[in-house]
């Protein structure tokens, strides 16, 4: 077995890169641009998703299809702030490519497509791994791009198996972290501008460590069944208001909250970061009361069964936040 990674040098192509290795799988990647913290457990190949033969030399790439048995396409950056313009480009002509060189491939047995939980858009019905709203209203473009492109994956006739992760978490700031933060930890930047946060009931934030998003992810790699999906998230991930608990609890805020679901909501509409001086985005005060209710058994199945270990306990997100905070106290005003 041959795992091709596509988007091999970001967060969730690494981690998968490196947990194949351990288990002493042949691992070969495709990024745009060097990826030393990669290669020590991946040959990468430098070239672009969107152009033919992933703009590979046509030698190499005629002698990398004859050897891929499973491609995990991992392409495209969080980013709430895409225009439809970028999120084809980043999103959405990737994953055209890397599945017309899938096409290519005589071996092939899986194609693994990293998605989101947030391809769902704004819903409130329990969300199955394998639901496709019949009509989803996405708040952002990012959004639209991963359910746009789990629709395109599908019908391309080839053996896909979807994985839709929450808030995949780094927690160690030598894992090649750089860029903003991701998801609502960007409102600690609100936290400690002492702003209140909207809260609404007990939604939960899904999250999980990159190393067990990397585990789900090779699991559809090796056991994928050509149509399933599967969430990768932890079971145990926390409620927004337990995170704004440890906040307080960790760092001495007075994190505020508005607990009243209406006023929540139209405060996470109004607001704009750049009121307070805050650089920050301003999309992500979307997700403040946004509720995922989601049926875990397609999880919690494998779990059972051995194929998967949920992550222990919570320190991942504790050893985060510290990375997070780190980083932000010489950004706030």
């Amino acid at each position: 077995m041959t795992m091709l990674v596509v988007g091999i040098s970001g967060h969730i192509g690494s981690r998968v890169a490196a947990r194949a290795a351990e288990r002493g799988l042949p691992v070969v990647g495709l990024a745009r641009e060097p990826a030393p913290h990669v290669e020590p457990f991946a040959k990468v190949h430098l070239g672009d998703a969107r152009r033919a033969d992933l703009g590979l030399p046509p030698e190499t790439a005629r002698e990398l299809a004859a050897e891929v048995t499973s491609l995990v396409l991992t392409a495209g950056s969080f980013d709430l702030s895409l225009s439809l313009a970028d999120a084809q480009a980043r999103h959405i002509a990737p994953l055209r490519g890397a599945l017309r060189f899938a096409r290519d491939c005589p071996g092939l047995r899986t194609v693994v497509v990293v998605s989101s939980l947030l391809a769902l858009g704004d819903t409130r019905e329990r969300m199955r791994s394998d639901l496709v709203p019949g009509a989803a209203r996405h708040r952002n473009f990012y959004e639209w791009a991963k359910l746009h492109g789990e629709q395109i994956a599908r019908a391309s006739g080839l053996p896909v198996d979807i994985v839709r992760a929450g808030h995949v978490v780094v927690s160690e700031p030598t894992e090649g972290r750089r860029g903003a933060p991701q998801a609502l930890f960007e409102l600690l930047r609100l936290m400690a501008a002492g702003w209140p946060l909207a809260v609404a009931g007990d939604n939960r934030y899904w999250c999980a460590p990159a190393d067990f998003a990397a585990d789900v992810v090779l699991d559809r790699a090796q056991h994928g069944t050509g149509g399933s999906s599967v969430w990768a998230v932890d079971p145990a991930s926390p409620t927004n208001a337990e995170i704004f608990d440890l906040v307080n609890a960790r760092y001495g805020l007075r994190v505020k909250r508005v607990r009243n679901a209406a006023l929540a909501r139209t405060v996470a509409a109004v607001l704009r970061p750049r009121w307070l001086d805050l650089p920050m985005n301003r999309e992500v005060l979307d997700y403040c009361t946004a509720h995922w209710d989601l049926d875990l058994r397609c999880l919690t199945t494998l779990i059972a069964a051995g194929r998967l270990s949920p992550p222990p306990d919570r320190d991942y997100l504790v050893r985060s936040l510290d990375v997070e905070f780190e980083r932000l106290r010489g950004q706030l005003p």
